[in-house]
């Protein structure tokens, strides 16, 4: 669960959704128990992950709700491992994708 591969593309869209999947057969108690035992560096690529899975088109506030509703002991740990009240403060990207910080300028805008 803490091992997030280094993948991009299809690779990291297949990745969290395996784990999810994984997740959903081994039950949310069990998965928050292991994630407990997690330190802080590792739960937040499984909180990147199961975000990214969950966003879709329906935002933050969507997979945020999405996830504590399907994983509400998961969520529980993960949200408090990062300090979040109500799970807000998505990152908004693939687990695996995140840029170097650069912002880029968009053809026309200069």
């Amino acid at each position: 669960m803490a091992g997030n591969a280094s993948l991009d593309g299809a690779g990291a869209e297949g990745y969290s959704d395996t784990m999810v999947r994984v997740a959903r057969e081994i039950g949310d108690k069990a998965i928050g128990e292991a994630a407990r035992r997690l330190d802080r560096a590792s739960l937040l690529p499984v909180r990147d992950a199961f975000l990214f899975e969950y966003g879709g088109d329906g935002g933050a506030e969507a997979a945020v709700e999405a996830v504590r509703r399907d994983f509400p002991t998961l969520w529980s740990v993960l949200a408090k491992a990062t300090g979040e009240q109500g799970g807000a403060d998505q990152r908004g990207v693939a687990p695996e994708s995140e840029g170097d910080g650069e912002a880029t300028q968009e053809e026309g805008s200069r």
